[in-house]
């Protein structure tokens, strides 16, 4: 039996996959507890709020790139 090695590219589109997930995880975590602390009448970091309307679109962008990408391969085979 013999093993393949994947494409270069296809590691780069899943490292982009990783990043886009990691980011969608992070926007995500900090809205929640941003929603939270608000809730209970507290103040949060001013940082806090600019990595949630950071992370979340990049991370869009990211997966439609992806997305883009998998028709894209698809319709080649």
């Amino acid at each position: 039996m013999t093993q393949t090695q994947p494409e270069p590219s296809a590691i780069w589109w899943r490292l982009l996959n990783l990043v886009a997930l990691l980011l969608a995880v992070l926007g995500f975590g900090v809205l929640s507890y941003l929603v939270a602390v608000r809730l209970s009448g507290g103040e949060s970091w001013p940082v806090l709020n600019w990595i949630v309307m950071y992370s979340l679109p990049a991370a869009f962008i990211l997966l439609g790139l992806s997305i883009i990408h998998a028709i894209r391969r698809r319709r080649r085979l």
